[in-house]
C-alpha cells in the first residue's frame, strides 16, 4: 500500500494542473507528427484527414486526402466535407480547411493549394510540367469551382504561376487559357484583394484563348471587378481599379 501511495503521489507530481485537450486541435497534431512522435487517434467526429507519400496518416469524419505513393506528397484536409489531393508530381502540397473546401496539387514538382473557407477552391499543377505552381483561395464561396487556378487547369503546362485571392467568390487564373486547351503561361501572376466584398472579383494572367502569355500580372482591388487584359501576350500588366 505505501509503494502504491508513493506512486499515485509522483504522477499527482508529475501531472499539470490545468492541459489543453489537444485531441481535436489538428495543428497541434501535425506539429507533434512532424516532431517524430506518433499521430493520437482523433476523436470521431473531427473531420480531418492527413496523407502523406500515399500512406493515409489520419482519417476520421467526412474530411478526405490523397498522395500517390513515392512521390512525397502531403495533402491535408480538415472539415466537413473538405477534400485535398496530391498526386501525381512530387512534393507537391494541398491544404483545404473549410466546410466542403477542396485543394489539388497534381502531375507536376513542388507545387501549392491552399483553400482555406467554405467552398474555398485550390488548384495548383494539373499537368506534367506545371511545376512550382501556388494557387491559394481565402474566402468562402457560395458557388463549388470558384476560387485560384494556377498552372495547367486554365491552359497547359505552365510554371511557376501564381493565382490568389482573398476575398469571398472571387477567382484567380494564372497560366492557361481558362479553356482547357494547350496554351502555356509562365511565370504570370493573378491575384484578387477583395476582403470586404460579397459579389466576387476575377483576375486572368497568362495565356489567353489560342496565344501563350509569360510574365503577366493581373491584379483585382475591390469587389464586382473584371480583369482579363493581362492575357494573350508577354509582359503584360492590368491592375484594377485604374491607376490613371
Amino acid at each position: 500500500m505505501l509503494a502504491v501511495g508513493l506512486g499515485v503521489g509522483a504522477a499527482a507530481a508529475h501531472s499539470p494542473v490545468a492541459s489543453a485537450d489537444s485531441s481535436t486541435d489538428w495543428l497541434s497534431s501535425i506539429d507533434s507528427f512532424l516532431g517524430g512522435s506518433a499521430l493520437p487517434a482523433p476523436s470521431s467526429g473531427l473531420d480531418l484527414a492527413i496523407s502523406f507519400d500515399g500512406y493515409s496518416l489520419v482519417s476520421d469524419g467526412s474530411a478526405y486526402a490523397y498522395t500517390t505513393p513515392g512521390a512525397y506528397d502531403l495533402a491535408i484536409a480538415y472539415g466537413a466535407n473538405t477534400v485535398a489531393v496530391g498526386e501525381d508530381g512530387t512534393g507537391d502540397t494541398a491544404i483545404a480547411d473549410g466546410s466542403g473546401a477542396e485543394a489539388n496539387a497534381y502531375n507536376g514538382t513542388g507545387d501549392y493549394a491552399l483553400a482555406d473557407g467554405n467552398l474555398a477552391y485550390a488548384d495548383a499543377g494539373g499537368a506534367t510540367g506545371a511545376n512550382y505552381d501556388t494557387a491559394i483561395d481565402i474566402g468562402n464561396n457560395s458557388a463549388p469551382d470558384t476560387g485560384a487556378y494556377a498552372g495547367a487547369d486554365f491552359g497547359g503546362g505552365g510554371s511557376n504561376d501564381l493565382a490568389y485571392t482573398l476575398g469571398d467568390n472571387s477567382i484567380a487564373g494564372a497560366g492557361g487559357d481558362g479553356a482547357g486547351g494547350s496554351f502555356i503561361g509562365n511565370n504570370d501572376v493573378a491575384a484578387v484583394f477583395n476582403p470586404f466584398g460579397t459579389a466576387g472579383s476575377e483576375a486572368y494572367a497568362g495565356a489567353g484563348l489560342g496565344t501563350p502569355g509569360d510574365f503577366d500580372l493581373s491584379a483585382v482591388f475591390g469587389d464586382s471587378l473584371f480583369s482579363e487584359g493581362a492575357t494573350g501576350g508577354n509582359y503584360l500588366i492590368e491592375i484594377l481599379p485604374s491607376l490613371f
